[in-house]
């Protein structure tokens, strides 16, 4: 049995026709999340489906509808996670990892392989960048004031865009906090790189990382927090971890994919497969170690 047509008349009545309408934009939210559509203009989808409930509801009336809850959200979770597993083009079954990336001498930095269409030779992805981030720390604790943390960015091997740091001290001395913080030197040297490169065309971004707290955190939950308002997430009651990093991250992939039309991914590995981000990470623990070492030996006169 067919709905009846409201009457649009009056302000309640226009009210029930957008109460029937929000299991139609929960459905759409939920397709943007799952399916990684890019938009959320959707008005126009929207309004399809509102038309087969309402044959005869003006669109002109449903979009203005729909546009009311549109001024309080943020913007549409933009999809931020590489698995290579669910597209054929990486391999059926998937190829390992050494496959799948590897590094360019002549660019400097590592690229995406795949299948670009069926039947094709297996052949770089020319608009993308494959980045290693590594974060480790000694003792991995934030309440320890004897804390070191270091991170690692790796483009490939000797790839002149390598770099490893060891973290301020008035930063948490983490491994959460170093890997955000490679991934945040990691994507200003893109940035930086795509101003200096005579033809940058990169499209993707990947980011290669162990740590399922940056992956989680920069492709989920960061959302929720963007929609909650960044100085209500660092109210005590409402805290959380890192929220500066988190929203300086926000920005400048916010920045990356609307501005320079790339897509940032972020692809979960294993550590083994980010064994050149661990070791400038491990290299850069040990020289800060060893300076320690020897300021500790110079004012004992050694």
């Amino acid at each position: 049995m067919s709905q009846p047509v409201p009457d649009m008349t009056s302000n309640y009545q226009r009210y029930q026709v957008s109460t029937y309408l929000h299991p139609f934009r929960s459905l759409l939210v939920d397709l943007s999340e799952t399916t990684c559509l890019k938009t959320r203009s959707s008005l126009a989808s929207l309004a399809s489906l509102a038309r087969l409930v309402w044959q005869d509801v003006p669109p002109a009336i449903i979009s203005d509808i729909c546009r009311q809850p549109q001024d309080t959200l943020q913007r549409a979770p933009t999809c931020r996670k590489f698995i290579p597993q669910r597209n054929w083009r990486y391999g059926n079954p998937t190829f390992p990892i050494k496959k799948l990336v590897k590094y360019s001498p002549k660019y400097g930095y590592s690229r995406l392989f795949n299948f670009p269409y069926a039947g094709s030779h297996w052949r770089p992805r020319m608009n993308t960048i494959v980045i290693q981030i590594q974060g480790v720390a000694n003792p991995n604790s934030s309440t320890n004031p004897n804390s070191t943390a270091a991170a690692g960015v790796y483009f490939g091997r000797d790839s002149s865009h390598n770099i490893s740091f060891v973290l301020p001290s008035y930063m948490q001395q983490t491994s959460n906090r170093a890997v955000l913080e490679a991934a945040l030197v990691a994507l200003k040297e893109v940035v930086d790189m795509r101003q200096t490169v005579l033809d940058p065309r990169w499209k993707e971004i990947i980011i290669m990382t162990n740590s399922d707290y940056a992956k989680q955190g920069l492709t989920k939950w960061i959302w929720n927090w963007e929609r909650n308002g960044w100085n209500h997430m660092r109210q005590r009651n409402n805290a959380i971890s890192h929220v500066d990093t988190m929203q300086q991250l926000q920005n400048i992939m916010t920045y990356m994919e609307k501005t320079c039309n790339m897509a940032v991914r972020f692809w979960k590995v294993g550590r083994e497969d980010i064994a050149g981000a661990d070791g400038l990470a491990q290299l850069a623990m040990q020289m800060r170690q060893n300076n320690d070492l020897a300021g500790a030996l110079d004012m004992m006169g050694i």
